[in-house]
């Protein structure tokens, strides 16, 4: 029985029915095995109880073809519900390992009695009771021991495991008898829980600031204890986390043990996932030391959400040649996105760095990063480089759906396809000075052969990298000299001069042109450094129609754009959270570590480095789109949504930098491996010659005999029907036994 049609496990029915006869939001988790978790990892409590899906909770959908593919993919998975609005629904988790039984006993002897409503027996002596979410209106926040010890909230950016699950124990989650789901309507949730719950209702927050300065015996280990649940919600990396919690208890009175510092430090790391709250929160201009540590608490028994970056738990995905968006489904990038692959079949890292471009466009020179290097702080000016391996890459369409969005929100004279020489491009910017520009070309490996070969030209990259940096750029022709009313020679200046350029670049390329017309020097000299780039094809599919739809989700697009726009001409210093900037520091230092292994590594260490602080600009970007009316601020959770996109620009950048470092005749090697690779059912010398015909025939043997040295290829001589013997070329161990099969050449 094949995949596609053997009937789907309990498990698999139980999702679908969740999603399809109550709306709930559903996605896949890791089951308990005998062994432990099916991930392969140490997960203690929560083993079977956390994601399989690469963005967490983000993943929950009601897809039913989704469901399906997942459950086929995986019959065993665990059924995860995520809670709060998205699919109307709270969860109350009674914990017997703390007492949660009597701790709801007591409440409803004070409260009275919970209303009749869903319930489920966990299968470890727990329950989950099913309230409905008050609305978009109410945040019900995600935490432990909200109603008081070992009774939890599962709420807005949180989760729960739903029947028939596996628990740990080995036994079912199952619903109870006289609270069936389907039997038992949900029931509201009484006042005095949505009172307790509100994500604004009171509570005492964590004081980093009085952690680290010390505190007295008796509250050594819960502080401790709730400092590192708030380092792990924030996504803060295990070493500088490790740092700043030795820090705090060598200045405790008396000093805390190292070793009961560090037991806090690993259960936190070990048992908590990253916050998934911080993912939804809108932007608040708030000190890292006020954030609230229940919210980082609350992610035991399934509570977990995103899986951050630095996660202990950052699962690989199902498919890992599956894309998936960084940033939550209701920011312009995941919209633009997926919007952008109902257009064009082109790769949707492609329209994701589109649309990073697009926002640096719609933000504009108002908003900056208050960054010490420069008096006037960063602008978030991006350049961005889409590099196809086809002209079959789409990479027309692609830049041209987002510009469609864009011509709609800016000045017409905003978007600059070329202007003919650097003086052109000066006159151009200075209509547009202290606005947003963008550069756009589809074809830029014309524009790097113009540039390298001199002339007029020669200057345009230094130019470009003035723009992109926000100098000053002038152009000074010859002073004309007029007589004035008294008959008196004046000298009349003839200067183009910009005071304030923001130049975004949209562009991109096809591989082989690129790489022939640029050189590692346009690296060396800072000028391609500044370019996050994306490379890939296009995956071929038949035509889609515009439907209704699609241009309705076009509208709401231009609106959101506008939206963001507008918001950004009210703006300038952006608010950053110091950890924001040492988590740059480490990315920085990682990224030159890896770069000093490159045999490029003069252009590559330049290269990453300018690709961290790109990531810093682009985090910035990310939390003004979700600031709404509120002044933005970047946090840890922005910073790791731009590194999750930067990890692809990454592979990217050092692609194109060690190709721009090899010569000529170490490209030309490569590609006629590739040809070749492409062909494991072999290939003919002929076929292969006359796809390769600017290679003079004397290069060609010579790099045959390179790749046959190197026992990357095999040539077999084969006879065909005709009685003639053909050279057929293979990837190495790829040749049969008796030569391919009969045919022509």
């Amino acid at each position: 029985m094949t995949t596609e049609t053997r009937a789907l496990s309990r498990n698999g029915r139980a999702a679908l029915r969740y999603a399809t006869e109550y709306g709930f939001s559903v996605f896949p988790g890791y089951e308990p095995t005998e062994a432990g978790c099916s991930c392969g990892k140490d997960c203690g409590n929560d083993r079977g109880k956390h994601p399989r899906t690469p963005n967490g909770l983000l993943n929950a959908t009601r897809d039913t073809a989704q469901i399906e593919r997942w459950w086929r993919a995986q019959p065993n998975a665990s059924v995860l519900i995520r809670t709060g609005a998205e699919s109307g629904i709270f969860v109350v988790d009674v914990d017997p390992r703390h007492d949660g039984a009597d701790t709801l006993h007591d409440l409803e002897r004070e409260y009275g009695e919970l209303p009749e409503t869903p319930h489920s027996l966990t299968g470890g002596g727990g329950e989950h009771i099913v309230l409905k979410h008050p609305g978009s209106g109410t945040k019900i926040r995600t935490a432990a021991h909200v109603l008081g010890p070992g009774v939890d909230i599962r709420g807005d950016g949180g989760y729960a495991v739903f029947p028939p699950s596996i628990h740990p124990s080995g036994r079912h989650y199952e619903w109870e008898g006289s609270g069936y789901l389907g039997e038992v309507p949900i029931a509201s949730s009484p006042r005095w829980i949505l009172d307790k719950a509100r994500e604004d209702a009171d509570r005492e927050p964590v004081d980093v600031a009085g952690f680290l300065n010390g505190v007295a015996e008796g509250a050594r280990n819960d502080t401790t204890w709730r400092t590192a649940c708030k380092l792990r919600g924030l996504n803060i990396p295990y070493d500088f986390a490790r740092d700043m919690i030795l820090k705090g208890a060598s200045a405790a009175a008396p000093p805390y043990p190292e070793k009961d510092a560090l037991s806090c430090l690993d259960r936190a790391y070990a048992k908590y996932g990253p916050n998934p709250e911080i993912t939804f929160t809108k932007a608040r201009t708030v000190p890292i030391d006020q954030i609230d540590p229940e919210t980082l608490r609350g992610h035991q028994n399934g509570a977990h959400g995103t899986n951050g970056v630095n996660g202990t738990h950052a699962h690989v995905a199902d498919d890992p040649t599956t894309y998936h968006t960084a940033t939550p489904p209701e920011s312009f990038i995941t919209k633009y996105v997926d919007y952008a692959q109902q257009r064009t079949d082109a790769p949707p890292e492609a329209h994701e760095l589109t649309a990073v471009c697009m926002l640096s466009a719609l933000v504009g020179p108002n908003p900056w990063l208050p960054i010490a290097t420069s008096n006037e702080g960063w602008r978030l000016t991006i350049w961005g480089q889409y590099i196809v391996d086809s002209t079959a890459g789409r990479k027309t369409t692609t830049i041209n759906t987002g510009l469609d969005i864009l011509r709609q929100i800016l000045d017409p004279r905003a978007i600059i396809e070329w202007e003919g020489s650097p003086q052109g491009l000066i006159q151009r910017l200075k209509l547009l000075d202290g606005q947003a520009a963008i550069f756009v070309r589809d074809e830029y490996s014309g524009l790097m052969a113009q540039m390298n070969k001199g002339g007029h030209m020669a200057g345009l990259p230094q130019l470009f990298i003035r723009a992109f940096d926000g100098g000053v750029l002038e152009n000074i022709r010859t002073a004309k000299r007029k007589k004035n009313a008294d008959g008196e020679v004046e000298e009349i200046a003839d200067v183009d001069r910009v005071e304030k350029p923001y130049l975004v670049k949209l562009t991109a390329s096809t591989w082989g042109s690129f790489v022939e017309r640029a050189s590692i020097d346009n690296v060396l000299d800072g000028f391609l450094a500044r370019f996050a780039f994306v490379t890939g094809t296009a995956t071929p599919r038949r035509l889609q129609l515009a439907n209704g739809a699609l241009l309705a989700t076009r509208s709401q697009l231009i609106n959101h754009a506008q939206r963001i726009h507008d918001r950004a001409l009210e703006l300038d210093a952006i608010g950053i959270d110091p950890l924001v900037l040492d988590l740059q520091w480490d990315l920085e230092q990682a990224w030159l570590k890896i770069a000093d292994e490159s045999p490029q590594r003069d252009a590559m260490g330049p290269a990453l480095k300018r690709l961290s602080e790109t990531v810093l600009k682009v985090a910035a970007l990310i939390a003004i789109d979700e600031a709404d009316l509120l002044v933005p601020y970047v946090r840890p959770e922005h910073f790791h949504m731009a590194l999750a996109m930067a990890e692809r620009w990454k592979v990217s950048t050092m692609k194109v930098i060690e190709t721009l470092g090899q010569t000529s005749f170490m490209r030309d090697v490569d590609a006629v491996l590739a040809a070749i690779l492409r062909r494991p059912g072999g290939i003919t010398l002929s076929e292969l010659f006359r796809s390769h015909r600017k290679l003079r025939k004397r290069d060609f043997d010579e790099i045959l005999a390179t790749l046959e040295d190197r026992a990357q290829i095999e040539r077999v001589s084969v006879t065909l029907k005709r009685g003639r013997p053909v050279a057929v070329l293979y990837p190495f161990g790829k040749a049969p036994q008796g030569g391919p099969d009969d045919g022509e050449e």
